[in-house]
Parts: structure tokens; C-alpha cells; sequence
């Protein structure tokens, strides 16, 4: 199961977390900064439950990643990832790939070697990942 800022994979630097809320959001962001420093923005991957405050975690989220991957955290009450890109893309480039194992797939196919790679918005999300690494 993935914890919180669980380093995953080096080269490119992977990390998943479990960040579901808005204050485990900014204790990422506290945690990146910290440990990336203030001006590393990670390609996201991003979902989320629709009883959530997605909104909010959104918005703490746009303005810290490169761009961002919407997909579905599956099984409860997953938010559809297209209710999330406008919150995205005013802030950084959003795109949708509605399965989760997919997406990773995709981020981890385009990433150098130097990039970061972020996995967040639900522990079942990222808990099917570990797989994964």
C-alpha cells in the first residue's frame, strides 16, 4: 500500500501519495518542497473521489506540477476526470485517460530520465501502483 511521498522509482524519480484531502494536499506540497525543492513541478497524475473537496485540492495542486493526467480512482464513487480539467488547465496543461493503469502507463512512457512523476488524490489510487514498481 502506498504511504505518504513514497518514492517508488529513482531514475525517473517516481513518488506516490496518498494525499486525498486538502490537508494531506499541502503536507505534499510541504513534503516537495522540502525534499525537490520549491521549483520542481512533477508531471501529476490525478484522481479523486467525487465526495471529496476536489476543488480546493485542484487548486493547490495546478500552480506546484508541470501538467497533468486526470484518470479514475476506482471502485467507490470515483469523480469523473472531465469534471477536473478546468480546474487544471488554467494552470497547466490537463488531459484525460479515463483508466487509471493506462495513465500511469502513458506519463511513465514519456518521462526522461531527470523528470518527476507524481501519483496522488486517492489512496486507492495509488495503492494500484505498487503493483506497478
Amino acid at each position: 500500500m502506498a504511504r505518504a511521498f513514497d518514492i517508488v522509482s529513482k531514475r525517473p524519480l517516481v513518488i506516490l501519495d496518498c494525499a486525498h484531502n486538502e490537508m494531506s494536499i499541502a503536507a505534499l506540497l510541504e513534503t516537495m518542497s522540502v525534499e525537490l525543492g520549491p521549483g520542481v513541478k512533477p508531471r501529476l497524475i490525478f484522481g479523486c473521489q467525487s465526495a471529496k473537496t476536489w476543488p480546493q485540492m485542484a487548486a493547490m495542486l495546478a500552480p506546484r506540477v508541470r501538467d497533468v493526467t486526470l484518470t479514475r480512482a476506482k471502485p467507490k464513487l470515483p469523480l469523473e476526470p472531465e469534471e477536473l480539467v478546468a480546474h487544471f488547465a488554467a494552470h497547466c496543461p490537463a488531459r484525460v485517460e479515463r483508466d487509471p493503469m493506462r495513465a500511469i502507463e502513458r506519463v511513465i512512457s514519456e518521462l526522461a530520465p531527470d523528470d518527476v512523476a507524481l501519483v496522488t488524490g486517492s489512496c486507492i489510487l495509488s495503492a494500484k501502483f505498487t503493483r506497478i514498481f
